[in-house]
C-alpha cells in the first residue's frame, strides 16, 4: 500500500474538468505493460482555494514504475491546475479498518 498525498488549485474561471490519475505498469524489455485494474483517478472539484488530497492506493505486485498526471480537460483551453506538496510514500501493513 502507498500513501498518495497532494495539494491543489483550480483558477476561478477554469473551464472544464480537472483530474488525477495513477497508473501502474510492469516493465517488459521492449515496453511498459499496464496492469489491469491498477488505475485510481479521481475528480478535483474545489474552485478557487488550495485543497488536499488523499488516497491510500493499493499497489500490484508485478508494478515496476507507476505514472502521476493531473490534466485540464477542456475544449476551450482556459483555466489553471496548480499542484503542490506531492508525496507517494509506502505504508506498513494497515488492516482495512485503518484506511481513510
Amino acid at each position: 500500500k502507498m500513501r498518495l498525498r497532494f495539494w491543489y488549485l483550480i483558477a476561478a474561471g477554469t473551464e472544464g474538468e480537472c483530474r488525477v490519475r495513477f497508473d501502474q505498469f510492469k516493465d517488459t524489455p521492449t515496453s511498459w505493460r499496464p496492469l489491469a485494474n491498477s488505475s485510481y483517478e479521481q475528480t478535483l472539484d474545489a474552485v478557487g482555494r488550495w485543497t488536499k488530497v488523499e488516497k491510500i492506493i493499493r499497489t500490484d505486485d508485478e508494478a515496476t514504475t507507476v505514472a502521476l498526471g493531473f490534466r485540464v480537460i477542456s475544449e476551450t483551453n482556459v483555466g489553471e491546475l496548480w499542484i503542490d506538496d506531492v508525496t507517494l510514500e509506502p505504508l506498513g501493513h494497515l488492516r482495512s479498518s485503518d484506511e481513510p
